[in-house]
C-alpha cells in the first residue's frame, strides 16, 4: 500500500516479501496490508469500503477467519 497516494492505493507483489522468505525487499516505501500477531494496522480503514459494504449487503453468510477473532 502507497500512503502517500491519496487515496492510498494497493500494489500487488508478485513475489513474497513475508517472514517466510529472505527477500525483504521494501525499497519503494510501500507498507503490507498484513497484519501480524501483535502488530496494529496502519490504514484507517479497508481500501474499498463501499465496495466491501456493498458485497456484505448482498451476502447471506459472512465468514471470517483469523487467529485474532475472540
Amino acid at each position: 500500500v502507497c500512503d502517500s497516494c491519496s487515496p492510498a492505493r494497493e500494489f500487488i507483489r508478485l513475489f513474497d516479501v513475508t517472514e517466510r522468505t529472505a527477500l525483504h525487499r521494501h525499497g519503494t516505501g510501500r507498507l503490507d496490508t498484513i497484519v501480524h500477531f501483535g502488530e496494529r494496522g496502519t490504514l484507517e480503514q479497508p481500501l474499498n469500503w463501499k465496495g466491501a459494504a456493498e458485497a456484505a449487503q448482498q451476502a447471506d453468510v459472512i465468514l471470517c477467519l483469523g487467529s485474532s477473532l475472540k
